[in-house]
């Protein structure tokens, strides 16, 4: 029987074990590092977009060869199909394999004829996973510390990475929220409807939407709110949705008078500065900054009119530095408080490679 569900984090951990625990606020989590619990309900944990795995424990402080042999034997199938996969132990991937061929070998012995799924590495990929259905008809056990676990459930990397690429309406030049992200952000909000005033080609709209919420967006731009309602027309005719038409429209977000709906939350990602092609110098990011202040102090001014009392907002973090903008100050002088949902003021999402990242903060009053 299985004694606690573990998520496996993205590259990540604090962000999504926040987004956890914004959608699931009454589990207890009981590790940062894997993201633990015994509450949480695995047919609603892959809605987050920083979850990779979803797994159960099903032993602990066992023979893992036994074990693994004991659960298979144990299903009364004739043959199967299992992977193995390693987290947070001192198993090195030639040990993972040779633990994978003796359990093929002792289920041989039992007359069971077993697959076993090896690419030479310490964990198989969501592709891998997915490829070979090892989180729904066929299995893959994963080693946690002393624990073994079972992936129940895998992230559709295939499915994010259509609706970024897939999409009619792309614009580089203009910088675009990844999908996984705008899902984590629209998490984040706890709210049944979202308003993105910086709505750009759509994606925390879309993504909004996937999770039966309602949302509004605008843009400065009017080619970019055009942009917006051709995406969320796409999305409903490739993922049968109702969509209203025409959910964005032009608009400046520095001057919002008031919400699409009085109850709505802002989930939005501002501009995060002009694309840079190498490392910035200290007086091109001060500068940089000062004008970026300018225009997100602009735009919390705007939005406290409004009466919004929760945001979600994305803002610019230059990496190399590790300088972000002053929305601690513009909050605090707004009457916005910042949550730290796991004690964090912020969380800073960015690649390896990249020169101005995200900082992400919660807002509320």
């Amino acid at each position: 029987m299985p004694m606690g569900l573990i998520l496996q984090f993205g590259r990540h951990p604090k962000l999504s074990l926040a987004e956890a625990k914004a959608l699931f606020p009454d589990t207890k989590f009981l590790s940062r590092s894997t993201g633990e619990s015994a509450e949480a309900d695995l047919r609603k944990v892959m809605v987050l977009g920083g979850t990779v795995r979803a797994m159960t424990e099903i032993a602990e402080d066992v023979d893992r060869g036994k074990t693994i042999t004991d659960y298979l034997e144990r299903t009364g199938l004739g043959k199967v199909t299992f992977g193995l996969g390693v987290l947070d132990s001192k198993l090195t991937a030639i040990q993972l394999e040779r633990l994978g061929f003796d359990v093929k070998n002792a289920l041989k012995s039992k007359r069971i004829a077993a697959r076993f799924i090896t690419k030479k590495q310490l964990l198989l990929n969501g592709a891998t996973v997915k490829a070979n259905r090892l989180a729904d008809k066929n299995f893959e056990f994963v080693i946690i510390g002393r624990k073994i676990a079972l992936t129940r459930a895998i992230q559709d990397i295939d499915d994010f990475s259509k609706r970024d690429y897939g999409r009619p309406c792309r614009n580089t030049k203009v910088g675009m929220l990844p999908p996984k992200l705008a899902r984590m952000l629209v998490n984040l909000s706890r709210s049944e409807k979202i308003y993105d005033p910086f709505c750009g080609s759509g994606a925390v709209l879309q993504e909004a939407v996937l999770v039966n919420k309602e949302a509004w967006g605008s843009d400065i731009s009017q080619e970019m709110a055009d942009c917006t309602n051709k995406n969320l027309e796409w999305l409903a005719s490739n993922y049968r949705l109702e969509v209203k038409p025409h959910q964005a429209w032009a608009a400046d977000a520095t001057e919002i008078n008031s919400l699409p709906e009085r109850r709505a939350a802002i989930v939005t990602e501002g501009f995060l500065g002009p694309a840079l092609l190498k490392k910035p110098g200290s007086n091109d990011e001060q500068e940089a900054l000062s004008k970026l202040n300018a225009i997100y102090s602009d735009f919390l001014q705007s939005v406290s009119r409004t009466n919004v009392s929760r945001l979600i907002i994305c803002s610019p973090y230059y990496v190399g530095s590790e300088k972000g903008l002053n929305i601690v100050d513009f909050a605090d002088r707004l009457g916005y408080n910042i949550i730290p949902v796991i004690g964090e003021t912020s969380y800073v999402y960015h690649r390896p490679d990249q020169f101005v990242g995200r900082e992400i903060f919660i807002l509320e009053r």
